[in-house]
């Protein structure tokens, strides 16, 4: 529910829309529907105001969207939702992410769009490419890779080396690597 009364629904337009699926008989598609419920408003027991939502309870013919064939005794309702059903034809043509369900260009992550990639035979989305390419840690005894989501790769990030004075080992940072000596090592001289 929206905040437009302290947190609690209102009776104002918006508060009162709720979106409807009704599935066509003929083509199973789904027809989405904005019913305006009436808002009563009443009080509690313990003298607190509060609006109380009723749905219509009559039926209306509707003529499907997708296939344009008459669904007779819809539920009550005040328009089509045509930006939702639109989404849904889109839905109807579009590829899907074989691991995730997620739809090509409808669905998003973060702000882009999500293209689909293929990845050994399977359409995949970049979400869970990155999720694939994450299991497989090329990390070993002398080096840490870290992995990017946003490029989706591992890149070295520490490399194990010997001090040349003392012999210890100890982990650098890739563009530490021309150090040739540990600290204690260092500072002693």
């Amino acid at each position: 529910m929206p905040n437009c009364d302290w947190g609690k629904p209102c009776d104002c337009l918006y508060c009162c829309t709720v979106i409807k699926n009704v599935i066509c008989p003929h083509c199973r598609f789904e027809n989405c529907i904005n019913v305006i419920r009436n808002a009563e408003g009443t009080t509690d027991r313990k003298g607190m105001f509060y609006y109380k939502m009723t749905e219509p309870s009559g039926t209306k013919d509707l003529t499907c969207f997708h296939c344009q064939k008459l669904i007779p005794n819809a539920p009550e309702y005040h328009k089509i939702n045509t930006h939702l059903c639109e989404i849904n034809v889109k839905k109807l043509t579009a590829r899907t992410c074989v691991q995730c369900g997620r739809y090509e260009g409808i669905d998003r992550i973060g702000f882009k769009k999500i293209v689909l990639r293929d990845q050994d035979g399977h359409l995949l989305c970049p979400y869970c490419i990155a999720e694939i390419i994450s299991k497989n840690d090329p990390s070993t005894k002398t080096e840490k890779y870290v992995f990017n989501r946003f490029e989706g790769e591992w890149k070295l990030a520490k490399v194990k080396k010997p001090c040349v004075t003392c012999g210890r080992h100890r982990w650098l940072a890739v563009e530490n690597q021309w150090k040739k000596q540990c600290i204690t090592c260092y500072r002693s001289q």
